[in-house]
């Protein structure tokens, strides 16, 4: 995953406790419309294989581009369901002493919140770089603490804060 942070994004360095929350209340938003969208287009793939009636003949490729756009949106589906489950999953009663899953990192020029692979977003006032553990920024960051720095693209960041 490649990130392209912009260094003219000011972080305030400290954030309350309510804000980790609320990044994942609108992850979840967030989800929740991709998965209504999602749907929507399974349903019009469905009506068009439908409409278009019987397969014209074994290589029907109109029929065929149908049924891959389906199973393409079921997996979207499926994904999208697996990420809802996971954020709404993340514990708030513990205070992180290092990054791990469902941490957010607030660094001197970012904020990075471990959880699903959405991409970077802009919440509130700040752009965060919201990721799952399984991409390769998620090593340059794992087991770090408040006050280390680490790597992303040749581009160095320093912990502040760990929510």
């Amino acid at each position: 995953m490649e990130l392209e942070i912009h260094s003219d994004v000011n972080i305030k360095a400290v954030k309350d406790s309510g804000f980790k929350k609320r990044l994942v209340d609108y992850c979840i938003e967030n989800q929740q419309q991709s998965l209504k969208t999602i749907q929507a287009a399974m349903e019009d793939a469905e009506q068009e294989a439908a409409a278009y009636g019987c397969p014209k003949d074994l290589y029907d490729g109109f029929r065929n581009q149908q049924i891959r756009k389906r199973n393409m949106l079921s997996k979207q589906l499926e994904q999208t369901e697996i990420n809802l489950r996971i954020l709404r999953n993340i514990d708030f009663s513990r205070t992180p002493s290092t990054v791990s899953h469902g941490t957010l990192a607030i660094t001197d020029q970012s904020c990075f919140f471990v959880a699903v692979g959405i991409g970077l977003i802009h919440f509130e006032e700040d752009e965060v770089a919201v990721f799952s553990t399984q991409v390769p920024v998620y090593l340059a960051i794992k087991d770090k603490k408040s006050g280390e720095s680490f790597e992303i693209n040749g581009k160095q960041y320093t912990i502040k804060q760990l929510i």
